[in-house]
């Protein structure tokens, strides 16, 4: 038997199997031959062959984006669990729920079906995980496999029901539980059973109501969140008077999914199994308020796709990039992609367009300036591009959009919107109009060189501040620029992304000068007019566990036991 078994073929799962394997480990050598270079060693860095393994700063055509030395440090695990909570709002609650009831099935198709989904949403989690943290934004690709789960549950549910509506006698409760039905039902002929309904259908019921009042919670105080989903980092400001019939928009999104999760609650706490026109009578409640629940989905799924979304899509849509290409090109001008823009060339660049595999690839077609080009890049690689470019010359003719920049290597007819020409020098800069008292000095790092600001403002109002830095020492990990503004026991603040969250920290080169400007908005009626001290320094991490970098060198007097350091005094008028 033993050699009869030997000599069958192996069966096409196994063959499926290798293949993916093969086809794993393909891409996997891909991506390490273009994310990552050899060069002479370096102290502390992972060696082959003698030779320092680290990244090589160039995009990468099989990633669709540049692998960074360093890893993002604002992205936390929360950042993907919110794209997906929020993204699947207000079903996505379900699938927990499906997912443990699916694999208590006693249907081995349901149980791979369960299975699936979950190693499907399990490993695009950690892929999503692993892409934020050292790529950049990307979207979870377990969203099919959740929609999928939760189906198979909901069918599941619903044939649980037509099988109960018959009350069941011992023998045909063993009988359905062999035809292998998941919900638990009751199983007493008499009607008072009816006030003895499955305690899981009452926990499940409340279970999902409660979490959409959760999570329709958390959108009321965090909408931009969701209004960032697609583009990430809370990129879009949520317009917080946009109203629809005369209702805050944002509010409408409670309202929907209350109102699901109110017809299926009602629907899991109705049901009951038996017979009697009161156990009838029930069922039918359950039965409508179920269908109530999927029919309300509609309109939400309406207002997503058509309401919100479409009104976003002038920050997300590449077509009014392509806008901006059309007017300014001339015969004769070549036009690169670079990145992953789906199909939108084929609809707005009205003319041919070219892949493109790498920035250095991409300065040589802008060193040949008999023609004009220009491209399409990923907007958030401006600084790595910036560092490829190396002095060669650029231009940012467009960078409206929350995905992609438009940029040339010819300035004519338009202006240059690139905010590191001016951020990030080589040279140190000549207007820069109060210095530090003594050196000021993080973690060896950063020396803070001066600053620019009013010297007095009004409460209430807005005022720009800069911030001149100069770099020591290379910076693991991107840092945020936190601005305290304390006096009177109160204290407002221009906590920020240096550069406007163009260029991280991690990018800057031993010997820039970075100049950040941001605005600060002043203390309002409720603040005291008088003196108040600026702190400012550098911090990672997310809420409860920030972490500051130390300060390495200020002046006595002008640093806290918090790794703060004092510029000045502002009066506020």
């Amino acid at each position: 038997r033993s050699q009869e078994r030997s000599a069958q073929p192996l069966p096409v799962g196994a063959w499926m199997g290798l293949v993916a394997a093969l086809a794993t480990l393909g891409l996997l050598y891909i991506l390490t031959k273009q994310m990552y270079s050899l060069k002479a060693p370096i102290t502390g860095g992972r060696e082959l062959l003698g030779k320092s393994i680290v990244p090589s700063g160039c995009y990468s055509s099989a990633l669709g984006a540049v692998w960074p030395p360093d890893d993002n440090l604002r992205i936390t695990y929360e950042s993907s669990i919110e794209q997906i909570a929020f993204g699947t709002y207000p079903w996505g609650i379900l699938a927990p729920l499906a997912v443990a009831s699916l694999l208590a099935s006693l249907r081995p198709g349901r149980r791979r079906a369960a299975a699936l989904a979950l190693a499907w949403g399990a490993g695009a989690w950690i892929a999503t995980e692993a892409f934020q943290r050292k790529v950049g934004l990307t979207i979870w690709a377990g969203f099919p496999a959740l929609a999928v789960v939760v189906g198979v549950w909901l069918d599941a549910l619903l044939e649980s029901r037509r099988a109960a509506q018959v009350a069941p006698t011992d023998a045909a409760v063993a009988d359905d539980r062999n035809d292998e039905s998941d919900i638990p039902v009751a199983t007493s002929n008499d009607d008072n059973a009816i006030d003895k309904m499955a305690p899981a259908n009452l926990q499940i019921g409340l279970f999902v109501a409660l979490g959409i009042i959760v999570l329709g919670k958390d959108l009321q105080q965090f909408p931009q969140r969701i209004a960032s989903l697609l583009v990430g980092n809370d990129a879009i400001k949520y317009p917080v008077m946009a109203k629809f019939m005369g209702v805050p928009t944002r509010i409408w999104i409670l309202v929907l999914g209350g109102l699901i999760a109110a017809g299926f609650a009602f629907a899991m706490w109705s049901y009951v199994a038996g017979t009697g026109a009161t156990a009838a009578k029930r069922r039918s409640r359950a039965d409508k308020a179920l269908a109530f629940s999927i029919i309300m989905t509609l309109p939400m799924a309406l207002f997503w796709s058509f309401g919100w979304h479409r009104s976003l899509s002038n920050n997300l849509s590449s077509k009014p990039i392509f806008a901006t290409y059309r007017d300014l090109r001339t015969a004769g001008d070549r036009l690169f992609l670079m990145g992953d823009v789906g199909n939108a060339p084929r609809y707005y660049a009205d003319g041919p367009a070219s892949r493109i595999p790498s920035y250095d690839k991409l300065f040589s077609e802008f060193a040949d300036t008999k023609t004009r080009a220009f491209a399409l890049v990923p907007g958030p690689e401006l600084c790595a591009m910036h560092r490829e470019a190396n002095g060669r010359s650029y231009f940012v003719l467009d960078d409206s959009n929350a995905r992609s920049l438009l940029v040339s290597n010819s300035v004519a007819g338009a202006s240059d919107h690139n905010p590191l020409v001016t951020a990030v020098r080589r040279t140190e800069p000549t207007d820069i109009t109060n210095r530090p008292a003594g050196k000021i000095v993080y973690d060896n790092r950063i020396e803070i060189i001066g600053w620019n600001m009013p010297a007095v403002v009004s409460r209430g109002s807005s005022f720009k501040v800069t911030l001149f830095y100069k770099v020591l020492q290379p910076i693991p990990g991107a840092y945020k620029v936190f601005f305290h503004v304390d006096g009177s026991g109160l204290r407002f603040n221009g906590d920020h992304p240096p550069i406007n969250d163009r260029c991280a920290t991690s990018y800057w080169k031993v010997g820039d000068y970075i100049a950040d400007t941001f605005t600060v908005e002043a203390g309002g009626a409720t603040f005291p007019s008088g003196l108040y001290d600026v702190w400012v320094g550098f911090f990672t991490g997310s809420n409860p566990n920030w972490r500051n970098m130390p300060v390495s060198n200020a002046p006595a007097d002008s640093r806290d036991n918090a790794d703060r350091v004092r510029l000045l005094k502002l009066k506020l008028d």
